[in-house]
């Protein structure tokens, strides 16, 4: 008897101590063996171990005009969104890395193919996070995939833009990546074309204002194994084998909007940067119902309850 006495005071004191040490903004990576621990908002002293599993998704999806996610225009005369101008640019979507790009076409009245679907498929890199409120600051994945575009007379000037480690910031509704412009310059003098190579780390893209699903971590719930919450706050709840549950939320942010930065390396990469027409092209797309596209985020969370037995 006192024995088991002495191991749960040894037992709540460790997991009150575990609880008090960690509270602030925590970036995990998924399938790694970084955890985090989540204290009971009450104070009951309850605890519970956070690690991101294997099998968070990204779902970047170009607007093509329908609007919604996965529609598909009646034919590819009725193409409009980024699609639409990509198809103008003549341009080419190609994954790198663990990157798939899926790509749709359909036949025209006289049974021509015409692309009216783009899609950039990839895993969550990490989750920033605050253990305490719960709030989701950011999902990264590892999302990468070169726009290639061929010169075209008074359009542009022909070019690559690669997009690297693309992060989803939801506390400022911003979409962040790496980018790798490749480019040619013409010397307005000589006609002398001369390649050029620009490299940008953690440039804001494009703006949205919608989002989707929870942004937010139910600690409170997590902490006290409230499935019913979670389940209401759009959590599916399954059991992962190890003493606790595992849990999956989708993330919508939708109505992307290119930043001022964003059209700027994006016209460098299309050849548009010398070629108003093209810039205009590429510009028009955040006058679209649907901006630029959508991204669709699979993140999924892991629970580890306190061994504590006696």
């Amino acid at each position: 008897m006192r024995r088991n006495i002495l191991k749960a005071v040894a037992c709540a004191s460790l997991l009150a101590l575990t609880g008090l040490a960690q509270a602030a903004s925590v970036t995990l990576t998924p399938g790694s063996a970084q955890t985090t621990v989540l204290q009971d908002p009450a104070g009951s002293g309850r605890t519970v171990t956070l690690s991101l599993p294997g099998g968070g998704t990204s779902h970047f999806e170009f607007s093509n005009g329908t609007g919604t996610v996965g529609g598909l225009p009646a034919d590819p005369m009725d193409v409009n969104g980024f699609v639409g101008v990509a198809n103008v640019f003549n341009s080419k979507v190609t994954s790198q890395g663990a990157s798939i790009v899926n790509e749709k076409s359909i036949n025209d009245s006289t049974g021509t193919p015409g692309r009216v679907f783009i899609s950039v498929d990839a895993n969550i890199a990490s989750a920033k996070f605050d253990n305490t409120t719960g709030l989701i600051a950011s999902l990264s994945s590892n999302t990468s995939f070169t726009i290639t575009n061929p010169s075209l007379k008074g359009l542009s000037s022909g070019g690559t833009t690669t997009f690297k480690n693309i992060k989803v910031d939801l506390a400022s509704k911003t979409v962040y990546a790496d980018l790798v412009m490749t480019y040619n310059v013409v010397n307005s003098a000589t006609r002398v074309t001369t390649p050029t190579t620009s490299t940008l780390a953690n440039v804001a893209v494009w703006n949205f204002d919608k989002v989707q699903g929870p942004a937010t971590i139910p600690v409170a719930a997590l902490v006290t194994g409230n499935t019913a919450q979670i389940k209401a706050l759009g959590y599916e709840v399954l059991p992962n084998g190890h003493n606790g549950l595992d849990y999956s939320a989708t993330i919508k942010v939708s109505n992307l909007r290119v930043t001022n930065a964003g059209l700027t390396a994006l016209s460098q990469g299309f050849g548009a940067n010398a070629n108003p027409t093209g810039k205009m092209a590429l510009a028009s797309v955040n006058g679209e119902t649907d901006g630029w596209g959508s991204i669709i985020l699979t993140n999924r969370l892991s629970t580890t309850l306190p061994q504590c037995s006696f």
